[in-house]
């Protein structure tokens, strides 16, 4: 019972910003009150239909949609829990409705005023950072790549010189790949030198996973900011001394992390 609510909760809240969003965008006309009538319908009938909906043709397409999504591909005899089944299933086919809602958002031409809308709310009402990442899923399409790089420029300038909107905006930033945070990271220094500012700047990734060594990817950390240093070089070594001073001291920390590693990994070895 506990987890049927969860389940329609969840969907409510999805078609209340499906509707949200779509009041946003629609014209001040004649029109708008009888999609605002089926709108409300719409609501009406998120809130009634999985009372009445049919068991089995649910589970016929809970079961293509496993199929389609599972990465358990290697054969097992372990029996799956029904209950645990259907959960993770429903947390798939939300993502990925959610996933398809926001790349249309990014090629609508209000998409700007949708993705910071949005975006602020998230961070207003603390509703986590996995809900800030998922408004900035990878795109393949150029349209999409540009319009996210374009986002987060705009918001840079407006955010420059707050060190909270900035710590933010590039935690989601520092999940992206190297050549977009760094000419992020750039951009950044272009409009403000503020070192208090540079510091507050996410780097890297929060989350980290490998396997066998961890050593590679500090290495990799190392590299990405020499490389940035670089460039940070290139511009004005006297105005930006302090984000040099401040770039290399994290090299140092990453280095003897590599040390300290090192160490661990081989008692580990050792040991077992």
């Amino acid at each position: 019972m506990v987890s049927f609510l969860s389940s329609w909760v969840k969907n409510l809240c999805l078609a209340l910003i499906v509707v949200s969003i779509l009041e946003m965008i629609l014209p001040n006309n004649k029109t708008k009150k009888y999609v605002k009538m089926v709108m409300g319908m719409y609501i009406l009938f998120s809130i009634i239909a999985p009372f009445v909906e049919n068991k089995n043709e649910l589970k016929f397409d809970v079961e293509n949609l496993y199929r389609q999504y599972s990465t358990e591909t290697s054969a097992t005899t372990e029996v799956v829990d029904q209950t645990t089944m259907d959960s993770k299933l429903n947390e798939l086919y939300e993502e990925k409705i959610e996933k398809n809602i926001i790349k249309k958002i990014w090629t609508h031409p209000k998409h700007n005023e949708i993705i910071s809308y949005n975006y602020n709310k998230i961070i207003d009402y603390n509703l986590g950072y996995l809900r800030l990442h998922s408004l900035f899923e990878s795109a393949t399409e150029e349209n999409i790549k540009n319009n996210q790089i374009d986002w987060f420029k705009n918001k840079i300038l407006e955010s420059k010189n707050n060190k909270e909107e900035i710590y933010y905006l590039f935690y989601v930033i520092g999940e992206k790949d190297n050549s977009l945070k760094e000419e992020l990271i750039l951009f950044l220094l272009d409009n403000t030198n503020n070192i208090e500012i540079f510091k507050n700047v996410c780097l890297f990734s929060h989350s980290e996973s490998w396997s066998g060594s961890r050593i590679p990817i500090i290495e990799q950390k190392i590299e990405f900011i020499q490389s940035l240093l670089t460039k940070i070089k290139g511009k004005d070594k006297l105005l930006y001394i302090e984000h040099i001073n401040y770039l290399n001291e994290r090299i140092d920390s990453y280095k003897q992390e590599i040390k300290r590693t090192q160490i661990e990994e081989y008692v580990d070895d050792f040991l077992n």
